[in-house]
């Protein structure tokens, strides 16, 4: 019977951690696709991060979200850093250039106010308030 339980237990790891690497689509970046205005981009990755983040939690420290939006007829692409660890959030403006903006304090709680916050069209950035020095 114990032996069961732990071969059930092993399976469902090995099947989560399968379907965990598989999201990672384009460099680490678990893409979240194209949205019209920056703030619905940001509004679903901060709901793509709460829904996964016991699985990050477990399984990494780090998890990025790519997006794509349009902005003045340009597409513009943007990734949201999340570091576990650290409990901070970054943004990263221009996709493979580094994080430009990174906030700390950013922990569970704090990421389901935001997820409030940016459905009523708060801007994640005003959301947040000032970042922190990099």
């Amino acid at each position: 019977m114990q032996q069961t339980v732990i071969r059930f237990f092993n399976i469902c790891s090995l099947i989560l951690l399968t379907l965990w690497l598989l999201g990672c689509d384009l460099f680490g970046y678990h893409i979240i696709g194209y949205f019209l205005t920056r703030d619905m981009a940001q509004q679903e990755a901060i709901k793509h991060l709460l829904s996964q983040y016991y699985l990050i939690v477990l399984l990494s420290n780090e998890y990025k979200i790519y997006y794509e939006y349009e902005e003045d007829g340009k597409l513009h692409t943007e990734s949201i850093w999340y570091l576990e660890g650290q409990d901070q959030l970054a943004l990263q403006e221009d996709v493979h250039s580094g994080v430009g903006k990174r906030w700390a304090g950013v922990d569970h709680t704090r990421l389901k106010k935001l997820k409030a916050l940016t459905k009523q069209c708060i801007s994640m950035d005003k959301a947040l308030g000032e970042p922190m020095p990099l």
